[in-house]
């Protein structure tokens, strides 16, 4: 755990030790400090290289799962959603195995999770989805695609609700890049505004430090 932290902190150190378990040779996890939360990573026995990045200033809440690459991809366009291939006994050809997995590889299926972002209890995280700064993630929101920094989420699939806040300020902070710095810094520069609504000055000061 870092050393800036709060002794009675939760989570992160642990966080990070509870991804390593899913560390596989073709699966990179990258998580930021500060993050907290022990999502379900689903990833196939193998595959070819992938990616799971999660930010800092992170907070998972409970039953979160991840897919990353192309574990729990189905064909809904062919006679049957069932990994046939996978049940029959006889030989499959070359043929229809790397067809199989080409089109289960069809474009990224990494995970990019950004800074600040909070994904609510029980939601589901699809592979080849990046998530922007600042985002939210409703409870038992379904996430397919894209989310945009500083936007709320839910539902299935999760459909935009509304953003945190007007598009000048979303711009103005992503351009402080506030969650690199350290909690103790934050607290020091921002004092009580740290949980004001007034983000125009939060953002003031923010600039003022970064000037110096």
């Amino acid at each position: 755990m870092n050393s800036e932290l709060a002794p009675n902190f939760p989570g992160p150190a642990e966080t990070r030790a509870y991804l390593r378990k899913y560390a596989q040779t073709y699966l990179a996890i990258d998580c930021g400090a500060y993050t907290y939360g022990r999502p379900l990573i689903h990833v196939a026995d193998s595959d070819k290289p992938r990616a799971l990045k999660i930010g800092r200033y992170c907070s998972i809440g409970d039953n979160v799962q991840i897919f990353v690459g192309r574990q729990g991809r189905h064909y809904y366009d062919t006679i049957t959603t069932f990994p046939i291939l996978m049940a029959s006994s006889q030989k499959a050809t070359n043929t229809l195995c790397n067809e199989e997995i080409s089109r289960c590889d069809q474009g990224s299926l990494d995970v990019n999770i950004g800074h600040d972002v909070w994904i609510g209890n029980d939601a589901t995280i699809m592979a080849g989805v990046t998530i922007g700064t600042g985002a939210v993630i409703g409870t038992k929101a379904l996430v397919t695609k894209n989310v945009p920094p500083y936007a709320i989420v839910g539902g299935v699939p999760a459909s935009i609700i509304k953003f945190r806040h007007a598009a000048g300020i979303i711009n103005a902070l992503l351009a402080t890049q506030w969650y690199y710095k350290q909690p103790d810094e934050l607290v020091a520069i921002l004092g009580n505004l740290i949980l004001s609504t007034n983000i125009n000055e939060c953002i003031r000061r923010l600039n003022d430090r970064n000037d110096k």
